[in-house]
């Protein structure tokens, strides 16, 4: 097996179901895209770091 992954998984970080999805598919490599994993209306209640 090579040190870099051949075969490459995006799922969105915001989407759980789909991560025992992932898993299972046989990527080498599963990327969750962390830029939309809070939805706009939680955003609210988060903590504002200053």
């Amino acid at each position: 097996m090579s040190a870099f992954p051949s075969s490459w998984l995006f799922t969105p970080g915001a989407r759980q179901e789909r991560f025992a999805k992932a898993i299972a598919s046989g990527a080498q490599a599963i990327i969750l895209g962390l830029e939309d994993a809070i939805a706009e209306e939680a955003k609210a209640d988060e903590p504002t770091i200053t």
